[in-house]
């Protein structure tokens, strides 16, 4: 609920693919839900405005118009990390969560974030344990461009206003 957008990019083309099982299950659920007799509320509603992408990030310059960035940080080179860092930075997106610490994140990187909480994580499948962490933007940055989407998401987001039909094929 409340979401308008979510989207996912993958660099790997195995792990897109993966992604891509998951998003149609959910997917179909929604389409079963549309299909019930019975009135769903809208807080138990599954949504539809996600979507994963097999694309290069590297050829992004922000995040916007994202609100939170997420990333599963494990193992990225420092060539993405300073590349995030700098995308991070030049967008106006407020939150980031990702699995490694300001020592990481603040000192080494220079991302413009200070650290809300962290939490102890445990994966679905492997139960391998990670602390994940939950950032602020250090810095408010308002959006001075006509349109904040940089042009690497701008179709995911077309296609997810497109709605669910669009989706769904």
């Amino acid at each position: 609920p409340g979401v308008a957008f979510s989207y996912g990019i993958e660099m790997e083309h195995s792990r897109w693919l993966l992604s891509m099982t998951n998003l149609k299950a959910v997917l179909e659920g929604a389409k079963s839900q549309s299909t019930q007799s019975i009135e769903i509320p809208s807080h138990a509603r599954i949504g539809h405005k996600c979507i994963f992408e097999h694309k290069n990030v590297m050829s992004a310059k922000s995040f916007d118009p994202f609100t939170h960035v997420y990333m599963f940080s494990i193992g990225f080179p420092p060539k993405l990390w300073m590349h995030l860092a700098g995308i991070f930075n030049n967008s106006q997106s407020p939150y980031l969560i990702c699995f490694h610490s300001p020592r990481t994140v603040v000192d080494e990187y220079e991302f413009d974030v200070e650290l809300i909480t962290q939490t102890s994580t445990s994966m679905h499948g492997s139960s391998e344990g990670h602390t994940g962490y939950l950032y602020r933007r250090s810095i408010t940055k308002r959006s001075t461009r006509e349109n904040p989407c940089d042009p690497i998401f701008q179709d995911a987001l077309d296609g997810v206003g497109a709605g669910f039909e669009s989706m769904y094929e």
